[in-house]
């Protein structure tokens, strides 16, 4: 989930639900996306509105990917910012919605690049037939041996919003 409402909203709902289930809850305080009454249900969300590019991402780094659209603005680059945050099943028709019919994806995992949500995006685009560029930005597939902090990790793998900024202006052309 990217923020309180959302985890307080899947409590209760997976609470009745029968089985197991697996939510990752982030430390931290993260400002509210969702206002209290939003229902959850279609596991797709569009957080921000943009027509250049179109990240999608999940967890704690859709808030990366807001700041990272509001710094794309000083380059004249309008980013959407779609959530993602139901990946099993994945409610296909509200995520190809979401990205829309001729947006450049980006996708952005605090993840491996291999198997994760980069992967599952591209699926469902790959089976739906639509034909869209996408640049998956998540953490190298490759053993690591340095030490530090979360934010120095991810400056490793260029998660960070300067890096990822970069990333997403040479992939726009």
């Amino acid at each position: 989930p990217s923020d309180h409402t959302m985890i307080a909203w899947l409590a209760g709902t997976m609470a009745q639900m029968p089985g197991p289930k697996y939510i990752r809850l982030d430390k931290g305080a993260f400002p509210p996306l969702y206002r209290d009454d939003t229902d959850f249900g279609k596991g797709v969300a569009a957080v921000r509105p943009g027509r250049d590019v179109t990240i999608v991402a999940t967890g704690v780094m859709v808030h990366r990917a807001v700041r990272i659209a509001e710094e794309l603005e000083k380059y004249s680059v309008e980013a959407a910012v779609v959530d993602c945050y139901r990946l099993k099943p994945v409610n296909e028709d509200a995520l190809l919605e979401a990205v829309g019919a001729d947006s450049r994806v980006v996708t952005l995992e605090e993840n491996s690049i291999v198997g994760g949500l980069g992967s599952l995006v591209c699926e469902v685009l790959a089976d739906r037939g639509r034909s869209l560029p996408v640049k998956r930005l998540a953490l190298a597939d490759q053993f690591r041996f340095e030490l530090g902090s979360r934010e120095k990790l991810q400056a490793i793998d260029g998660l960070d919003v300067a890096q990822v900024c970069k990333a997403i202006l040479e992939f726009r052309g």
